[in-house]
């Protein structure tokens, strides 16, 4: 939905964030908005974004967030009490990285 043409163009339209696309009519409509001058500059930017780490175990992230999920929705309906949910989180996430 975010890059149906409508859509982007509403978005310009309305000065929203940057569109989700890689057209550069696109983009250069975006571009000539005013305020502010600066949009092409924060664009480039992303080319050279760097991303920290997700962990120690990038490859599973996945899992470890719904381990910890997991064990805060008993906490948060509650089937768990908190404590006891953070440890059991705990207990998981230690196993999934090997601890």
């Amino acid at each position: 939905m975010t890059s149906d043409s409508a859509a982007v163009n509403k978005r310009i339209e309305a000065g929203w964030s940057v569109p989700a696309v890689n057209d550069d009519a696109v983009m250069d409509a975006y571009y000539k908005q005013t305020p502010p001058e600066s949009k092409k500059i924060v664009t480039e930017a992303l080319d050279s974004l760097v991303l920290p780490p997700v962990g120690p175990k990038p490859e599973k992230w996945n899992e470890l967030t719904g381990a910890v999920g997991e064990e805060l929705d008993k906490a948060k309906l509650g089937s768990a009490d908190a404590q006891t949910a953070l440890d059991n989180a705990q207990k998981k996430v230690e196993q999934l990285l090997g601890n």
